[in-house]
């Protein structure tokens, strides 16, 4: 998965996936099927929580999909700890496969403060 940070802002994407469909979830254009908020959790708790919505969200045929995680702005030294798990488990966590594009929200969605994620069939 091809991954591109530029601070806040993020985007991925599996290889092989068209670049439109990574263009069409970055705008906002894709009605969102699912959302998960991970506001109050800890790391460990979020990562599980991520990779049990991603694997039922498949299993429902949801695919585009909104995780809530903040922007990390109380999250202390260590940075944005939630953002960060997100990341991780949808690049390079057990259930990431399923992934085929995922980037930072639009603001009208969540901004800095959430990921949208599109899923395979």
């Amino acid at each position: 998965m091809a991954v591109q940070d530029t601070g806040e802002l993020w985007t991925a994407r599996a290889d092989g996936v068209d670049a439109r469909l990574l263009r069409k979830l970055r705008a906002g254009e894709l009605p969102i099927d699912a959302r998960l908020d991970l506001h109050g959790l800890t790391r460990t708790r979020a990562t599980a929580a991520i990779n049990g919505f991603l694997a039922a969200s498949r299993a429902a045929g949801q695919r585009c999909l909104l995780i809530i995680h903040g922007r990390g702005l109380h999250s202390g030294p260590n940075g944005p700890a939630l953002r960060e798990a997100v990341r991780t488990s949808l690049t390079a966590g057990p259930q990431s496969g399923a992934v085929l594009v995922c980037c930072t929200a639009p603001p009208e969605k969540g901004g800095a403060g959430a990921t949208l994620v599109f899923l395979r069939r």
